[in-house]
Order: structure tokens, then sequence, then C-alpha cells
């Protein structure tokens, strides 16, 4: 029902409306298809590539609709919108991981629909992309441009728009990590202290399986209901995709680390692939790193 609910089309009064993919993993807002005997559509003057942020990216036709259109009817573009999924299959943390399926989801939309729409690739090629991402969305569109693989992948951007960006850590960014990342720091000292007794011949009761996929959910449970009270049913999603494994190996931070962007953007990786930037920094953002950012480049 969460799902449903948020993945109705949107249609606003003016004709302007959102197209979804065959995946349904993006959604273009296109405006209104030309008058009966007036000629093809018009090209647009940009194709805006936005990412939201964490929850919200989800479902950014809903949550960021009064941003988003308009942005298109003011600028006379056509925005792909890429949703980011409330978890992946594996770890939510991996932003590499991530960062891949919103370039595929981006391309799917850019070859399926806006192709179909304005008469191929060929027509669109002097049509500039614009990335505009906020908070999670920014800090991936800088992940697309510092990686060498999802770079050559990305379709060629002329600028992004980073809004609110945060490259802060799993523990200062996402709620209940600090918890889950505590738990797994219990199990390992509990399995070193077991193996230490085993080695030693002492006797020991084996509270844990660690072999079965099964696990102790006191900690965990810490952690979803602190997840709960703010995002309701998407605490059980994100809980259910960070693995047993990822709680028993540590991996509890994103990839790429924090230090990991700074460096990229710091040395230049970033700037010389994305010369056009617009930093949007907003006062009461307690973890938006804009002002950083702005200095790095």
């Amino acid at each position: 029902e969460y799902v449903t609910y948020f993945q109705d089309d949107y249609v606003d009064d003016l004709g302007w409306e959102w197209e979804s993919t065959t995946s349904g993993r993006a959604s273009v807002l296109l405006p209104p298809p030309p008058l009966p005997g007036s000629g093809p559509s018009e090209l647009p003057k940009s194709i805006i590539h936005f990412v939201g942020g964490t929850v919200f990216g989800s479902y950014p036709q809903k949550f960021y609709s009064d941003l988003l259109m308009p942005l298109a009817e003011q600028t006379s573009s056509v925005v792909v919108a890429t949703n980011i999924p409330v978890t992946l299959n594996r770890n939510p943390l991996n932003h590499l991981a991530l960062s891949k399926r919103i370039v595929s989801s981006f391309r799917e939309a850019f070859f399926d629909i806006l192709c179909d729409e304005y008469g191929g690739a060929d027509a669109l090629k002097n049509v500039p992309i614009v990335g505009v991402g906020h908070s999670l969305g920014a800090r991936l569109q800088v992940v697309i441009n510092t990686n060498e693989r999802l770079y050559s992948y990305a379709l060629p951007r002329a600028g992004n728009v980073l809004i609110g960006f945060n490259n802060y850590g799993a523990v200062q960014s996402v709620p209940g990590v600090r918890t889950l990342r505590k738990g797994a720091a219990d199990r390992e000292k509990y399995v070193n202290d077991m193996n230490r007794r085993k080695y030693n011949g002492e006797r020991y009761d084996d509270e844990f399986d660690f072999n079965n996929d099964d696990y102790d959910d006191d900690d965990d449970d810490a952690y979803l209901d602190e997840v709960k009270d703010f995002f309701g049913l998407v605490g059980q999603s994100m809980k259910s995709a960070l693995t047993p494994s990822d709680l028993r190996e540590g991996n509890l931070e994103f990839k790429p680390s924090p230090d990991d962007v700074w460096s990229d953007v710091s040395n230049g990786v970033y700037g010389k692939r994305i010369e056009r930037n617009l930093v949007v920094q907003f006062d009461r953002d307690r973890i938006c790193q804009g002002a950083r950012l702005s200095r790095c480049l």
C-alpha cells in the first residue's frame, strides 16, 4: 500500500505530466504536447537530471513537485527524476551500487522516452544535460562524476546544481547506524572472546549461531524503533537490507567513504569533469556542507 500510493502519476492543470519508464525507476516531466498540425515537439533548452534525498528521493514526483514543476516551466526544460530505492537488495550504504542504478535509470529514460519524444539521440545531442541533486542526491551526483566507470557510463553533463550537499559519514547521516555499529562491535567482541576460550579449552555457552542468517535482534530493534518513529514503514525496509553479514563485517559506512569523496573533490577529479557548478546551502540545515564543497571546488 505504501509503494502503490506514491507511484501514481501526477498530472497538473497546465498540461505538464509525468511519464514513467518501463522499469518504474525514473519519471520524466514532459511539457504539454504540441497542438494538432503545429509540427513536432519543440526541443527543450536543457535536460535536468534530478536526484533527491533519502526516502523523499524515492518518490520525487510527489515530494519535489513544488521544485521541479516551476523549474521545468520557467527554464523550458524537461526533468528526468530518477528514484532512489528505499533499500537495495544489498547494503544500502553502498553509494557506488546506488549511483550505478541511478545512471542506468537515467539512460533508460533518455533513450526510451526522450528520444522517442524528440526524434532520436541525434536530435538531442546539442541539448545540455544538467544534474540537480538534493542532500543525498547531491552526493550521488558527485560520486557519479568522480568514479571512472560511472563517469564513462553516464551521459556527459554541462554542469551540476548541488543543493544541501551532505558528505558526513553514515553514523551522522542515517538514523540508527550508530546503534547498529555498536551491535556489530559487541558481536565481534563476543566472537573473539569465544574463540579465545575455545583455544584455551574453556567451556562456554554459545548464545549465537554465527553460521545462521538468524541473529539476535535486541540492538537492531533499537535502531528500528528510531527509524520507524521518523519514517514509519520505511524503517522496516531499511533494517531488512542490512544483512547479518553486513553487521558482522562492519559494513556500516558509505562506499565511497566521506574521506574518499573529499579527496576526489579536493584533488580536482570532480572539477575537471564538471566545471560548472552551482552550490546551494540552507542557513538552517545542520548537515549541509555546501560551504566546504565550494571551497574545495
